[in-house]
């Protein structure tokens, strides 16, 4: 029969949520309007609550005419807003299995002007005939492509029951369904106006959203479907992927933050030698749009990411690209970092002409200014650098030593960090052993230190540098 799904928004923060709804049929927006205030063209005479600007506060997601290479301005054309709140045409109706955005500002006749306001805890029902069993939920995929990658592949698909689901094991049970390894889930509480929070299922089997939510996938070709049974079901809903709690090996992940600590989006690089430089459907996940601020990799055949997969290769560069709407401060922090074998990878910014070694807990500060190549996809890069060869007597030694450029005809920069300050010194020493530049740097623990090469004969040289009972020796190269 008719089921009644109530459910409560916590309030304090102003964002766009993703609503699913778990009926058999369509629902009108009108079924909202009671309890939040919903805004669009035309205002009262389309459903709509009356506001100053009458701009569209829900949206839909229409795959077909979607573009996934779209990563500056307005963003994924996809989304397109509602027109009437009472369902009529159809395509102003919210049909199942159907994901759409709304934004919240808090309770009914709040928001509307442009007076500050404390942002209230508001709640909402539903109604309609529920979903049950097992049945498979259909996603579509356009034929548009973009360089010869397809961009129409994003479904935004609601939670089918009216209970917590868990997505991962959904995901990982459409075997050949799905474009890449993960999912995505809105997390409306970090930046302005939220962001897209990426969910790898091949490494995290199990992820429960709540009832009346939507997520998205990509679909790996037109009439691919999501299986979804009983057992699906939970009781509780697991944040755990949004804090970034998982340990992953060969995994770098890098979270751009306000200066405040905001959260405003992420990106994982994961080094696998079964994965290329491309795009991998096995191994890779794309980048839907955020409102607020971009940061994602460039596989080698220029399609945006937010989780790239790749083998770990010496000498290679992977172009990243980041933008926003907003001028302020921001934070690059390597919130994970796991390279086997003591690989290095260092963060360039190409715009300052700075270089800073990762490791977990790495902080770059920079500001994305009116100068439109102070961001977009110039301003950063990551290289991977060879390995250091350590000579140690220390248990656990985590020296971490980068020379850039190498090889070097006017200066190299020596980056650093180890774990805990200790007495620091370089050498470089000829290739037979001859020491032709020496320096003690004090009680350190990192920095970087620029040496003149200049007067140097072309050649070979040894780098070693010393931190307390640490040592590191790298090759570098005079031309």
């Amino acid at each position: 029969g008719t089921v009644t799904i109530m459910q409560f928004l916590g309030g304090n923060h102003r964002s766009f949520r993703m609503f699913g709804h778990p009926f058999t049929g369509s629902i009108p927006l009108s079924q909202l309007t009671n309890f939040i205030d919903i805004t669009g063209a035309g205002g009262v005479s389309n459903g709509f609550t009356a506001s100053i600007t009458n701009n569209a506060s829900a949206f839909k997601y229409h795959t077909l005419i979607g573009n996934s290479s779209i990563t500056t301005g307005l963003g994924d054309p996809g989304w397109v807003p509602f027109t009437s709140c009472y369902g009529t045409p159809d395509s102003n109706m919210w049909h199942q299995y159907e994901g759409v955005r709304i934004l919240i500002r808090g309770r009914k006749g709040e928001g509307l002007t442009t007076t500050y306001y404390t942002i209230d805890p508001v709640s909402y029902r539903m109604t309609g005939q529920v979903n049950t069993g097992s049945f498979h939920m259909p996603l579509v995929k356009g034929t548009a492509m973009v360089a010869g990658l397809p961009v129409q592949d994003y479904n935004q698909m609601s939670n089918p029951y009216p209970a917590p689901v868990d997505i991962a094991a959904v995901c990982n049970n459409a075997s050949g369904q799905l474009n890449g390894t993960v999912f995505w889930v809105w997390n409306g509480l970090t930046g302005v106006s939220g962001h897209w929070t990426s969910v790898d299922f091949s490494t995290t089997p199990n992820y429960v959203i709540p009832a009346n939510s939507s997520f998205q996938v990509r679909a790996l070709n037109d009439g691919a479907y999501l299986p979804f049974t009983e057992s699906n079901k939970s009781v509780s809903v697991d944040y755990q992927v949004l804090n970034q709690v998982r340990q992953i090996p060969d995994l770098i992940s890098l979270d751009v933050y306000d200066a405040n600590y905001n959260l405003y989006d992420n990106l994982r690089i994961k080094f696998n030698a079964l994965a290329t430089e491309n795009e991998d459907v096995h191994y890779d996940g794309g980048k839907p749009v955020n409102p607020d601020l971009n940061f994602y990799s460039w596989s080698a055949d220029h399609h945006p990411l937010c989780q790239d997969a790749r083998p770990y290769k010496e000498g290679e560069v992977i172009a990243l690209g980041l933008t926003s709407n907003m001028e302020q401060d921001f934070i690059i922090k390597a919130s994970q970092y796991t390279v086997s074998n003591g690989g290095l990878v260092y963060l360039h910014d190409k715009y300052l002409n700075k270089y800073e070694l990762l490791s977990e807990g790495t902080e770059y500060r920079f500001t994305i200014n009116k100068d439109v190549e102070s961001q977009g996809n110039n301003r950063f890069e990551l290289g991977v650098q060879p390995a250091e060869t350590p000579i140690s007597t220390a248990v656990g030694a985590s020296l971490k030593v980068l020379l850039l450029p190498n090889p070097a005809t006017e200066t190299v920069n020596i980056s650093f960090s180890a774990t805990t300050k200790a007495q620091t010194s370089i050498r470089i020493l000829s290739i037979s052993g001859v020491c032709v530049y020496s320096n003690t740097l004090g009680m350190e623990d990192k920095g970087t230190v620029s040496i003149p090469v200049n007067t140097l004969a072309a050649g070979v040289y040894m780098v070693e540098f010393t931190s307390g009972n640490e040592k590191v020796l790298q090759r570098m190269i005079k031309e």
